[in-house]
């Protein structure tokens, strides 16, 4: 394991499976305690499993890191009561046009994470 994320908390929100998985389990081997939030609902919004959650959340464990599942839903559903109250279907439409966003945006979004970080010169953004 290494140590880059060490102390850190992370939410990998579609751990369950796919890329949410990958990046959960990079977290943990970094050193984060990982949320693995997935609801296990169909592509159509359909249904709710936390089985591959909780699958995740045992190979983290398993590698020597620290995760919990769903632990952000209470909170978010607390904090956010209308998102909540959204049917599923229509929370998963609104997350795949934010991610369409983020996949129009990619060389600006790395550009940005890039300078934060202090990877890239200022004059070498625009």
């Amino acid at each position: 394991m290494g140590n880059m994320l060490e102390g850190k908390v992370v939410v990998v929100t579609g751990a369950g499976g796919g890329i949410g998985r990958d990046f959960a389990r990079a977290m943990a081997a970094e050193g984060a305690r990982v949320v693995v939030n997935d609801v296990g609902t169909s592509v159509t919004g359909e249904g709710a499993s936390n089985q591959a959650a909780d699958g995740v959340v045992s190979e983290i464990r398993a590698s020597g890191g620290e995760a919990e599942v769903n632990a952000a839903v209470a909170a978010a559903k607390a904090a956010f009561p209308a998102w909540a109250a959204k049917p599923a279907a229509e929370r998963a439409k609104l997350v795949r046009k934010l991610g369409d966003l983020i996949a129009a945006h990619v060389p600006e979004i790395a550009r940005t994470e890039k300078y934060a970080e202090g990877s890239v010169p200022l004059h070498t953004l625009r």
